[in-house]
């Protein structure tokens, strides 16, 4: 999959429809570690409508803060994807229960990643 110009997002996202594009947890919570030390002030995920989400080092607390500033900003459709660093400390069951405490949620694992999607996101 190729990223969009450095963002951390990768377009089609599994079972989604065309709002959705997959976002990658391991980058952007890298991205915001280097931020801490690179940018004075303020961090940007770059990815749109989602300007309330800030990675958490925990990845199932990272994954509600998403889901919760996708709600703030009236997505009905997110796909993220977590990688090694993320699976070294949550299992993609958990991801999968606290999707689905948001919307419809489909699951897919590798060996070396978990793809979520969850479509008709809800508060």
């Amino acid at each position: 999959m190729n990223d969009q110009g450095g963002t951390g997002v990768r377009p089609g996202a599994v079972g989604l429809g065309n709002e959705a594009a997959t976002i990658d947890y391991d980058r952007i919570y890298a991205e915001y570690l280097q931020s801490l030390v690179d940018t004075l002030r303020g961090f940007s995920t770059g990815i749109d409508g989602l300007d309330l989400f800030v990675p958490h080092e925990d990845p199932l607390l990272g994954f509600r803060n998403l889901l919760d500033a996708a709600v703030a900003a009236g997505r009905r459709e997110l796909a993220v994807r977590f990688g090694p660093v993320s699976l070294a400390r949550v299992d993609g069951q958990a991801l999968r229960e606290l999707g689905a405490q948001y919307g419809r949620t489909q699951l897919l694992a590798t060996d070396s990643d978990v793809l979520i999607a969850i479509d008709g996101i809800v508060g």
